[in-house]
């Protein structure tokens, strides 16, 4: 018997079993001969239910989303960006500092030449509620950074010309973004209209020490590796007419990668999962990490996420974690 599996959101245990998920073994197609399904055990406590793990994966069930914990970092205006400030959980508390040295080790700030042009961040609005954004820091070559908005922090890394350019989320009708820079610079910054950040569902996750870790949303039925199992292995992108698509930030060497599954609000039949591989880096211990959700245009408060990992004796294979469903009240909202 495989031993309890546990998910911890904001206090709210789910028991990885018959409740809200599976452990699948590398031995089959996740693993299991299919039809086969360890029974339950009796109640344990008032929190959590132990049972045996079910041997085949199973549609994720509707589960309530958590209470909130607290409300995430808002950006209100330009002004309010350079600093964070005390933060108590989510995205913001457990996302690192960014990286500003170069490969060298020498800090960018004092390496930084004062002929360069000053770090220029440019925002055009696109499709589903995201923003292509335009870094240009040419005193700041292969700089390790992240990028900023509503509460959330995206790992990027320049060019060796100081650049980046890419898809990024939009969670306000009016997104601000900022680039953070080296200490004693202030951030470069941007802000455009999206108008359309109402018409799409949105969910972002991160977990630190978890390499390996993927955000499935599962369409129109779909079962793992369906053809509606949307995930970075099969992520799509923004201009797609079949659904939803996945967007990654997971520079090297971030600690905190993050994944964002997008989807029109008109679509109700979405199933959310994460999955997380069982190896010697994640086996035996506790993974700690935020998810941020985004309904029909409203942001819930991020919510921290705990994971409690199978031993490292434990035989491998996977942890399948149903997350809460977006609510089809939303979902189907006009």
């Amino acid at each position: 018997m495989k031993p309890l599996h546990k998910i911890i959101l904001v206090g709210t245990t789910f028991v990885l079993a018959a409740a809200t998920g599976h452990v699948m073994q590398n031995s089959a197609q996740y693993g299991l001969e299919p039809g086969t399904a360890a029974p339950q055990q009796a109640a344990q406590s008032a929190q959590a239910a132990p049972v045996q793990l079910a041997r085949q994966v199973r549609a994720a069930p509707d589960l309530p989303m958590p209470p909130a914990m607290r409300a995430p970092g808002r950006l209100p205006d330009l002004g309010a960006l350079p600093q964070d400030g005390a933060q108590t959980g989510g995205f913001a508390a457990i996302a690192p500092a960014a990286n500003t040295t170069d490969p060298s080790g020498t800090d960018t700030a004092e390496a930084a030449e004062p002929a360069c042009a000053a770090p220029q961040l440019t925002a055009e609005a696109a499709p589903m509620a995201s923003v292509r954004l335009t870094v240009v820091a040419p005193c700041q070559p292969s700089l390790a950074t992240d990028i900023r908005t509503e509460g959330l922090r995206l790992p990027i890394v320049l060019s060796d010309e100081g650049r980046w350019s890419g898809i990024v989320p939009a969670l306000s009708t009016e997104a601000v973004y900022a680039v953070m820079l080296p200490k004693g610079t202030m951030p470069a910054m941007a802000q455009v209209a999206v108008p359309d950040v109402a018409e799409v569902n949105r969910i972002a996750i991160t977990i630190g020490n978890a390499p390996g870790f993927a955000l499935h949303g599962y369409e129109y039925g779909s079962m793992p590796d369906g053809a509606g199992d949307v995930s970075l292995a099969n992520p799509r992108d923004a201009m797609t007419a079949l659904g939803g698509w996945m967007m990654a930030f997971d520079a090297p060497g971030a600690r905190m990668p993050v994944q964002i599954y997008t989807v029109p609000a008109s679509m109700s039949d979405v199933r959310l999962a994460l999955e997380l591989p069982v190896t010697a880096q994640t086996c035996g211990g506790t993974k700690v990490g935020a998810v941020l959700r985004q309904m029909a245009g409203r942001i819930e408060d991020d919510t921290v996420l705990r994971l409690e990992m199978p031993a490292c004796d434990d035989g491998g294979g996977y942890v399948l974690m149903p997350l809460p469903d977006f609510p089809v009240s939303l979902a189907t909202a006009g």
